[in-house]
């Protein structure tokens, strides 16, 4: 979130339906200004809250990505960002590209969660 913070990069975070079995969330450059850079994170909404915070947690890394990143000012630039630094998924019917550092952050949200929800349950039973 600092990195983002930081740049010149604006994120919007909306609930999208997917149409897949295998995609819960993407990041999307929109639009680049000479002041500003927008992104579009969507995520499927309808997960439970644990892998929907790790999926928002994931597709925040690709944001600092792009923020780390000032030439990235196109869908065609982020894309070579992309291949750049990350790697092609496998079994995907179209070119889809991830990035360790994003698989990386959606676990450690997804085990923050985690422990938090074990935190709390141990707390509520000492009760």
């Amino acid at each position: 979130m600092t990195r983002i913070d930081a740049s010149n990069v604006i994120v919007h975070v909306e609930c999208a339906r997917l149409h897949s079995f295998v995609l819960e969330g993407r990041t999307l450059f929109i639009v680049a200004t000479r002041d500003v850079r927008y992104v579009r994170i969507q995520v499927d909404c309808l997960l439970v809250d644990r892998e929907l915070t790790a999926i928002i947690g994931h597709e925040l890394q690709h944001a600092a990505e792009i923020a780390a990143a000032p030439d990235v000012v196109d869908g065609r630039s982020f894309a070579g960002l992309l291949q750049k630094i990350g790697f092609l998924q496998c079994c995907s019917t179209s070119e889809r590209y991830e990035t360790n550092a994003a698989i990386d952050a959606g676990g450690r949200v997804r085990n923050e969660m985690l422990v938090h929800r074990v935190v709390s349950i141990a707390r509520d039973s000492s009760h």
